[in-house]
């Protein structure tokens, strides 16, 4: 059914719902946030010991069909032939049991990006 107009939200508990839409958000808390960013953390440096993480980011986003996802940017040191294909491929089997542990079930999407493409991008840029 197509709502006309402006579709009132009522909150109960995390969980927001509009009623003619069918849609629900998941409002986290900050200390949610921090830990969802703590769990990928942890998972990502245990899973890649054996390289440099400059830096992660942790966003929740929305996929096309307007499911919850994680998306997650991990920059490293080092060209893209230092990764392990294999852990990267299978990172995510690790990931998700523990995101679930603290009741996180959006789906982690990730990017890894190696620090010298993005300086590379970065200078194409200016």
């Amino acid at each position: 059914m197509k709502s006309k107009g402006f579709t009132p939200m009522y909150k109960v508990g995390i969980i927001m719902f509009r009623p003619m839409e069918g849609h629900f958000t998941v409002s986290k808390s900050a200390t949610d946030n921090q830990a969802i960013r703590d769990v990928v953390e942890r998972v990502l440096k245990e899973r890649f010991d054996d390289v440099e993480i400059e830096s992660i980011e942790v966003e929740s986003d929305y996929d096309d069909d307007g499911d919850r996802i994680l998306r997650v940017q991990v920059v490293f040191d080092g060209t893209r032939k230092k990764l392990d294909a294999h852990k990267t491929s299978s990172v995510l089997r690790y990931m998700r049991p523990k995101l679930e542990e603290i009741d996180e079930f959006a789906f982690p999407v990730i990017s890894y990006i190696a620090a010298s493409d993005l300086r590379k991008s970065k200078a194409a840029t200016s």
